[in-house]
């Protein structure tokens, strides 16, 4: 009798468990908006990231201010890069660490402007177009893990910056102003 009633609990709590598990693959994912807390002082980033993940894909559009602990604001409209570190709703600068920036050219202005008609989020997902490259931006990330895809559309001389030396800081004076240059051609 003792082992049916274990067999019972056992097998009701597998149930259950796989209920679970099939209800979050029915889409209950669509409710979220990543955006909620991104303006103001909500201090959130609406990019790519899943629950107790190493990593928190997003857009930075600004820094030196505590506008910027989580280095997004809603109501901005320039990108500075997308990083792979960011701290949700602390109001604490920190983090940031290393920014991605897609171009064409030879750079210059080391911003690029955006519309938020094709700024979307969902969990895990974050994707943008960059105007005036007209650069498709995609961010995803997993528990260990974030990948970028850029898909540059129009011709030409096509980069990423890599800049090493941002991060989340409250003063300009606290961040190095070295610039290195280096050359990776990817063929394939």
């Amino acid at each position: 009798m003792r082992n049916g009633i274990k067999k019972l609990f056992l097998s009701a709590i597998v149930i259950l468990g796989f209920q679970q598990i099939l209800s979050a693959q029915n889409g209950n994912s669509k409710y979220v908006n990543p955006f909620i807390g991104t303006s103001g002082f909500g201090h959130t980033y609406p990019g790519a990231t899943v629950p107790f993940g190493m990593v928190q894909l997003s857009p930075e559009t600004g820094n030196f201010k505590w506008d910027y602990t989580s280095g997004y604001q809603y109501a901005d409209s320039t990108i500075w890069g997308f990083a792979h570190t960011h701290l949700s709703g602390t109001g604490v600068s920190d983090l940031g660490d290393v920014l991605f920036l897609p171009f064409h050219g030879d750079g210059g202005n080391m911003k690029a402007a955006f519309s938020k008609k094709t700024e979307k989020a969902s969990p895990g997902y974050y994707t943008v177009v960059l105007s005036k490259d007209n650069i498709k931006a995609e961010l995803t990330a997993s528990a260990k893990t974030g990948v970028h895809k850029y898909t540059f559309n129009k011709g030409g001389k096509s980069s990423i910056l890599i800049d090493a030396q941002s991060g989340l800081v409250n003063s300009p004076r606290e961040m190095s102003m070295h610039v290195l240059e280096g050359k990776l051609d990817v063929k394939g």
